[in-house]
């Protein structure tokens, strides 16, 4: 095993902006202040990673560039309450510009939509207080919770399917007879959250967070305390 200085190797050591937004979220869940969380400097990565067509860069090594990164920032935003970061304008018109024939969302101008996509634009809208923009939209629940039109969703049917992924070993699969895994285990609770399950605590759709942890957000972490004070 050949030894690296620090030195050698931090020049690959770089921050991505999925997993800043994944470990803000992760924060504030487990109920921290956020007081040794350095705003200033993620803000400032987030000027220097959008792109001119206003989407996000994931890392300063990666070309990477797409909606997912779009509600990373956003959120990132959020949770720091701090836009300073993101050009708004720029950035609606690139989730607008994305916008397909079938009234979702692709992950960049001219690329297929699909759900994924959609809510990561639905999301970034709400959260810059911008769905004043969208009329119709195709999508899946968590988007149209977010949409005041989950009406449209037959949870009954989503719920008899991740029944039959429900694995005896605890979890859920992605689809039926398959093994259990954390990502799916997690989308389907948040699913059944977002229709109400009961004993299930209710998810905050644009955030990907809890009731309690977006209140705990609100009102006992550093920049939003400092706000309601």
């Amino acid at each position: 095993m050949v030894s690296q200085t620090k030195e050698e190797y931090q020049s690959y050591d770089t921050a991505h902006i999925a997993m800043t937004y994944t470990a803000l979220a992760i924060l504030v869940i487990l109920g921290d202040d956020m007081s040794r969380v350095n705003r200033s400097a993620i803000t400032h990565a987030l000027k220097c990673s959008q792109t001119p067509a206003g989407s996000f860069i994931a890392s300063a090594d990666s070309p990477e560039a797409d909606m997912r990164f779009v509600f990373a920032a956003c959120a990132i935003s959020y949770f720091l309450n701090d836009f300073s970061g993101i050009d708004v304008p720029r950035a609606v018109e690139y989730i607008l510009a994305s916008r397909g024939y079938d009234n979702a969302f692709g992950q960049g101008p001219g690329m297929e939509s699909h759900g994924g996509s959609t809510y990561c634009a639905v999301a970034s809208l709400a959260l810059l207080g911008r769905l004043n923009v969208l009329d119709l939209v195709q999508s899946d629940g968590a988007s149209l919770r977010i949409l005041g039109a989950y009406v449209y969703v037959d949870a009954e049917a989503n719920r008899r399917f991740l029944e039959s992924t429900c694995s005896a070993i605890g979890g859920f699969s992605k689809e039926p007879n398959m093994d259990p895994d954390p990502m799916h285990a997690y989308m389907g609770l948040a699913g059944l959250s977002i229709a109400g399950e009961p004993g299930l605590e209710p998810l905050v759709p644009h955030l990907n967070v809890s009731k309690r942890a977006l209140e705990h957000l609100h009102a006992h972490t550093v920049w939003w305390r400092e706000r309601n004070d």
